[in-house]
């Protein structure tokens, strides 16, 4: 990404403070290093490790202090920090990939995936379209369940991040980024894990179905997928969180968050409010479970994190 571009670009978002949404970028980030980078070295924080809210925003998105879809309502970077993004933290990594986010909402991730190449997003609803074009990303409207404007083997990464757990036709989003992925490259994927762990954040999120590990990898085998990581996330967190969707199932405990499946003047779903110290505290969890998953698969918890490979020519089905 040029000076011009980046400076045009959020480099960090509100999003990047939620313990939530830090974790998980550590933990893809450190995967993803390792398998499409093939850069072994420490995990560099790809956003702050200081989950401190900036000092002028005064709401925070986010599914809850036990899972969560990661989303902020406002839609601004925090200007005091808008260059301390991924982007320094990325010296030796190839850098030179198209990848394509799809199903991007209002561009979370892509300020993060750029440490890998040139970021194209592609969503559905056109309200967090208007959020990502506001913060400089390029993003075009596409439904993945239907052939999208690119040519076969377009992109050498596809995301494809909380997005299938959303459609009845998950096989044909997995099938799509299958044909748009060159020979050898890989897509991300991540989805809620385990149906049992259902809840009311499911219904406010437009959930389908979520996944096990196994089930998962079978869809991406009947792909034509090869499987290159397959783990469950938010391990270290798992017993606190799982007891507490179920303590909260049917109550009035369930948390009252605003969403865009329910409310046309929302873009996007709220992460559920974590006070400060808790955040922190959950963060630096995070942090230290992404250091795991740099190495290791975790047998359990409440999210799942697959890189999957499309074989080359010589490796079988192109």
């Amino acid at each position: 990404m040029s000076e011009a571009v980046r400076a045009r670009t959020a480099q960090q978002i509100e999003e990047d403070r939620h313990w939530w949404f830090a974790s998980r970028t550590w933990a893809l980030l450190g995967m993803l290093d390792r398998v499409v980078a093939g850069h072994d070295g420490p995990a560099g924080p790809a956003l702050s490790q200081s989950p401190e809210p900036c000092p002028e925003r005064s709401r925070r998105g986010g599914e809850g202090a036990v899972e969560g879809p990661a989303l902020s309502r406002n839609p601004e970077p925090c200007p005091e920090r808008s260059r301390r993004g991924s982007e320094g933290a990325v010296e030796g990594l190839t850098a030179g990939l198209r990848v394509l986010d799809v199903g991007c909402g209002a561009g979370n991730m892509i300020h993060h995936l750029s440490r890998y190449g040139q970021v194209k997003g592609v969503e559905i609803d056109p309200r967090p379209i208007a959020v990502a074009r506001q913060r400089g990303y390029d993003v075009e409207q596409g439904d993945a369940t239907q052939p999208l404007p690119f040519q076969a083997g377009s992109f050498d990464l596809v995301a494809a991040l909380d997005l299938i757990e959303h459609n009845q036709d998950d096989m044909g989003i997995l099938q799509e980024c299958y044909r748009l992925l060159s020979p050898g490259g890989h897509v991300v994927i991540t989805v809620p894990a385990f149906m049992w762990l259902w809840s009311h954040n499911d219904v406010i999120n437009a959930h389908v179905r979520r996944y096990t590990a196994a089930e998962l990898g079978d869809k991406l085998r009947q792909v034509g997928f090869r499987t290159r990581r397959m783990t469950y996330n938010n391990f270290l967190v798992f017993p606190l969180a799982a007891a507490l969707i179920l303590a909260r199932r049917g109550t009035e405990r369930e948390p009252r968050l605003a969403s865009h499946h329910l409310d046309q003047d929302e873009y996007q779903v709220e992460m559920e409010p974590v006070p400060p110290l808790l955040n922190t505290i959950l963060s630096a969890v995070g942090w230290v479970e992404a250091q795991i998953l740099r190495w290791l698969n975790l047998p359990v918890g409440t999210s799942i994190i697959c890189i999957a490979e499309k074989p080359s020519q010589a490796q079988g089905r192109a």
